[in-house]
């Protein structure tokens, strides 16, 4: 009867082993599972902070060239102010001959044109500065959930990773 109860110990003790085992096997398992899940955020952490890192570049040049364009704009309101109020009227029927009227007049569409334009660009890189402050918001709050996410799946390997010691002890 003893003999018995031993070999029912023993058969016991192997099935408990075998358990452990696939426990083991199991912990494993998620332990690669979660590796994997890091890596991947890592990734997406790596990426989605270059893209910020991008578009913050992208944002400093529009500062730069919205700053460029306003000296312009200041230095030509500056000059206006020093030279009066002559309107462009004023230039035209200030002409001697027809050849002197045309030629003001194409002088004037330049300038026209040119302030026309810098005033264009001017309003689309304010657009694009609006633009790349919210996608860089957009980034940080991004990289935010990933860094919290990341911490969590850290936690929780090392869990498992206890769990896997406390299954081989």
């Amino acid at each position: 009867s003893e003999k018995s109860a031993i070999e029912n110990q023993i058969k016991n003790v192997q099935s408990q082993r075998q358990g452990l085992q696939q426990d083991i096997m199991a912990i494993d398992l998620q332990i690669a599972e979660t590796e994997t899940k890091l890596q991947r955020l890592g990734e997406q952490i790596k990426e989605t902070t270059s893209e910020a890192e991008i578009a913050a570049q992208e944002l400093e040049e529009a500062k730069i060239r919205v700053a460029e364009r306003d000296e312009l704009l200041k230095t030509r309101l500056r000059l206006m102010y020093k030279f009066g109020d002559t309107s462009y009227l004023e230039v035209l029927l200030g002409a001697t001959s027809f050849g002197d009227f045309l030629q003001r007049f194409k002088a004037l569409k330049l300038i026209i044109d040119s302030d026309v334009k810098i005033l264009e660009k001017q309003k689309q890189d304010r657009d694009l500065i609006a633009a790349k402050k919210a996608e860089i918001d957009k980034h940080l709050v991004a990289l935010e959930g990933l860094f919290t996410e990341s911490e969590l799946l850290k936690a929780q390997l090392n869990e498992q990773r206890k769990s896997k010691t406390v299954a081989i002890a």
